[in-house]
């Protein structure tokens, strides 16, 4: 049974795929409900939500021109994008996010090596444990445009995940093995190499759009990207079939049809997917005035492929609030655990309590 907050309740946690409400958002109702079992309460944080609306990136992309480019379709290692597309959606018009995460630094997981976006186009690379290479890796493409965000890919070797307005660029670290396999036909930008001194990368996979932005999570693995379109209820996701330096890849769908029956015509516009991988946490287009600005959380099972289940939703504080920004923390050890930014000016976290993750605290 789904676990649905009624109008006028606010969510404080989940508890085994049970959301606890209250009436308030407060320390006093998140100590009763989690307190004990965390040994800590996570309390609300007030900011300016004008910072964080939609109508502001925009002015902010007003007073920067956006070069001009003819992208095109162009394949992912072995997949065309454009016929990924047709094979999962009815639709012909897929548009992608058009307000996606901004991570703008990331350490790659398991080195003292830093990536960050450095310029509009280009992301610089900084392996502070590479004693032979001194100088930076600079990131650029004739095609990679507008960067917003960056991830690198967990547990594998050096892959970082570059988030432009227009695609997704996947960078890898240069090795003998995978230059092979790259194609050139289809996607000129494919196979184009870093620049400057340092460690050299090259661009191996692309998925491009012509239109907007999209919203793409990482597995804790390294093995899954999870993609996000803007009026799609379905999402994709990028399955690596073997372990780097090989580039092989599947595309499938993932099905959210509880979604897509409330929300119609709508779709995906922030997506968050927790370091454990069993929670998944998405912010969405439309709905009734039940469910419209509400967050759906999933529970995650990835193997052999990556499926979800709807377990329920979060409100949040504040009259028709809606969730601006999303995130999880990666660190937690007693389970995954959501903060949002609502359009009502709270910055509210969610321990999503799961008993397998709970460590005692004494």
């Amino acid at each position: 049974m789904l676990s649905y907050p009624q109008p006028g309740e606010i969510t404080i946690c989940e508890i085994n795929r049970q959301f606890v409400t209250a009436r308030e958002f407060s320390d006093v109702q998140s100590k009763d409900a989690y307190g004990e079992i965390l040994g800590t309460v996570f309390s609300s944080v007030p900011f300016d939500p004008g910072f964080l609306s939609p109508n502001h990136d925009q002015a902010m992309e007003q007073e920067v021109p956006e070069a001009a480019t003819n992208l095109g379709l162009s394949s992912l290692t072995d997949i065309n994008a454009g016929s990924f597309k047709k094979l999962l959606f009815s639709s012909d018009n897929l548009k992608l996010p058009a307000q996606p995460s901004t991570q703008k630094i990331s350490w790659f997981p398991h080195k003292h090596c830093l990536a960050f976006i450095s310029g509009p186009n280009q992301v610089t690379v900084r392996d502070y444990e590479d004693s032979d290479r001194k100088d930076v890796c600079i990131l650029t493409s004739d095609c990679q445009r507008d960067v917003k965000c960056i991830e690198w890919r967990p547990n594998s070797g050096k892959m970082v995940a570059v988030g432009c307005k227009r695609g997704i660029y996947i960078w890898s670290a240069s090795y003998p093995a995978n230059t092979a396999t790259v194609r050139h036909g289809n996607a000129p930008s494919i196979g184009t190499f870093s620049r400057g001194a340092g460690m050299k990368m090259i661009l191996v996979d692309v998925l491009k759009e012509n239109d907007h932005n999209q919203e793409a999570e990482w597995d804790p693995e390294g093995r899954f990207i999870l993609i996000a379109f803007s009026n799609s209820t379905t999402l994709g996701s990028i399955h690596f079939t073997s372990k780097p330096p090989s580039l092989d890849a599947q595309l499938l769908p993932v099905e959210l049809p509880e979604l897509s029956s409330l929300i119609g015509s709508g779709g995906i516009e922030k997506m968050a997917w927790d370091s454990s991988g069993e929670r998944l946490a998405l912010s969405y287009k439309y709905g009734d005035d039940k469910y419209a600005g509400l967050i759906a959380v999933y529970d995650v099972r990835r193997a052999p492929i990556v499926s979800v289940s709807l377990i329920g939703f979060i409100r949040g504080p504040g009259e028709s609030a809606k969730p601006l920004e999303l995130a999880f923390h990666n660190k937690f050890k007693q389970g995954p655990l959501l903060s949002v930014c609502w359009s009502s000016g709270l910055c509210c976290t969610y321990p999503l309590i799961l008993r397998s993750h709970v460590v005692p605290t004494h």
